[in-house]
């Protein structure tokens, strides 16, 4: 995830977007300036909540773009389905989200998807995850997300609660999106 926007300079907080952006790509280049190889680093976007940066694609394109040419090609995204439904994407028309993405940043560097409901309401920018169709965001967009072709080659993760019991819950949401995929409209609240 990006860092914070706001610095302190003599004591004194200052509110800069646009020097949280420079701050954060000068760490994330000498980061990978400094690793071996071709490692890759996807970047998670974020729900916005406080001075957090990263939850508008814009601002996701803006860091990456900031990054010299050697180290850009190394880095990719990470999107989480409560941060996008909390920084106020709207899942119910996720194929448009997806469509934003693709103007703003280019598809080919979406490499993740974090999968999870929200408890907090859209827009709200509160990062509060729920087990999956369960939440605020519902089943639908999970729906639609498990049956598109173009998220096939998408890494994706359950960020979901795990409660009482970590290992049911896990294996619990997992059949559910395999249920998804296969194109079952209905599933069980046990699932």
């Amino acid at each position: 995830m990006l860092g914070a926007h706001v610095s302190s300079q003599g004591g004194v907080a200052i509110d800069d977007r646009v020097a949280g952006l420079e701050r954060n790509a000068l760490g994330y280049s000498e980061c990978l300036a400094a690793a071996p190889g071709d490692v890759e680093v996807w970047i998670e976007g974020t729900a916005g909540s406080g001075t957090a940066l990263g939850a508008r694609f814009e601002e996701l394109r803006d860091l990456r773009n900031a990054l010299p040419d050697r180290i850009r090609t190394r880095v990719g995204f990470c999107l989480d389905t409560a941060h996008l439904h909390a920084a106020g994407y709207d899942l119910a028309r996720v194929e448009d989200v997806w469509e934003e993405f693709d103007r703003v940043i280019g598809f080919e560097h979406l490499k993740c998807l974090h999968l999870n409901d929200s408890r907090a309401a859209a827009g709200s920018r509160v990062d509060r995850h729920e087990w999956i169709g369960e939440g605020r965001i519902g089943p639908e967009p999970f729906r639609r997300i498990m049956r598109d072709a173009a998220l096939g080659r998408v890494v994706k993760i359950i960020e979901t609660p795990k409660r009482d019991d970590p290992l049911r819950h896990d294996r619990r949401m997992l059949r559910r999106l395999r249920a998804y995929a296969r194109g079952n409209t209905t599933v069980a609240a046990g699932v």
